[in-house]
């Protein structure tokens, strides 16, 4: 047994050798190499240098981070969104986060040296308007495109929040938030969200992702909805992701500053294709004067897609 464990360790350091000199070899000869930052210092690319490094997601990469990459090459490309996620450094504010960012550093030291990819080509088109006009302040606008997205279903939907005719909604649902260690759920609100989920699907609406600020929430709503082909996750898990339709549940009633911090919720708010839920309680949006948030529920008011929850 002994002498079968160290012909299994010689075939083991055999096969990593081979594997190495593999991947040495196929580095030396491709035009363009993939790979995150860690690994860009590791075997086989730690001694290789590049004239270019593009680095994408750059918004939430640190500047210690990205440079493991950027070291690399004599000219870097950074790809990233300053208005969405930062990474995250516990004990800092968001500012002093956002001055972390490789991103949003060199996007404010060098703006003269940016380039914006000014349309939106994702959303449904009051979705896009929404996002240009109250999260990037008239930089982007809507692509001819936009105007063609609309949610088609099988027949007319049984709950009016379901209509598309209104891609973009709010949903009142007059819960309340409870804590599960330092992380909040709301019972009332993934009750309504299983409801709209589950005639969602019926109807064939396509792609859903149900998404929240919180883990605890989070895993109300995956064992609530495990039975369904639906995909749940956290905003900060999301970003980069799209769907057809997201449901988005704020959770929070009484404290909404980290539901509502605009990097955040810019990334809830621009996840979805066709048409956008956004499940909270509105008495509760209205105390946060003048946020992204608020701004979003009156956008709803004005089109009359505002709809209380009544079960």
């Amino acid at each position: 047994l002994r002498r079968l464990k160290e012909r299994v360790r010689g075939l083991f350091k055999e096969r990593s050798k081979l594997v190495k000199k593999a991947a040495e070899e196929l580095v030396g000869k491709v035009p363009i190499v993939g790979a995150t930052l860690v690994k860009s210092q590791l075997p086989p690319l730690d001694s290789c240098e590049f004239d270019t490094v593009i680095i994408d997601e750059a918004s939430q990469a640190s500047i210690t981070l990205a440079l493991l990459a950027m070291v690399k090459a004599r000219k870097w490309v950074l790809v990233g969104d300053h208005k969405q996620l930062q990474p995250i450094f516990r004990g800092l504010s968001v500012p002093e986060c956002e001055e972390l960012s490789a991103f949003t550093r060199l996007y404010r030291m060098y703006e003269s040296r940016s380039l914006w990819l000014r349309r939106h080509y994702r959303s449904n088109i009051e979705i896009a308007k929404f996002v240009a006009q109250h999260v990037y302040n008239g930089m982007i606008e809507p692509a001819e495109v936009c105007k063609k997205k609309m949610l088609r279903l099988k027949e007319r939907p049984r709950l009016a929040p379901l209509d598309p005719n209104k891609p973009i909604v709010f949903v009142d649902v007059r819960g309340e938030e409870r804590r599960e260690g330092k992380s909040k759920y709301n019972l009332e609100e993934a009750q309504a969200i299983e409801v709209l989920a589950r005639e969602l699907t019926r109807l064939g609406a396509g792609d859903i992702g149900v998404i929240t600020p919180y883990k605890a929430q989070k895993n109300l709503l995956a064992e609530r909805l495990k039975r369904l082909s639906i995909e749940v996750d956290t905003v900060d898990a999301f970003q980069g992701r799209e769907k057809d339709v997201i449901i988005f549940s704020v959770t929070s009633t009484s404290n909404l500053e980290f539901a509502s911090e605009p990097h955040r919720l810019t990334v809830a708010l621009t996840r979805a294709r066709l048409k956008l839920i956004v499940v909270g309680n509105a008495q509760a949006v209205a105390k946060c004067h003048a946020t992204l948030l608020s701004k979003y529920y009156h956008y709803c008011a004005e089109r009359k897609a505002v709809y209380k929850w009544i079960r």
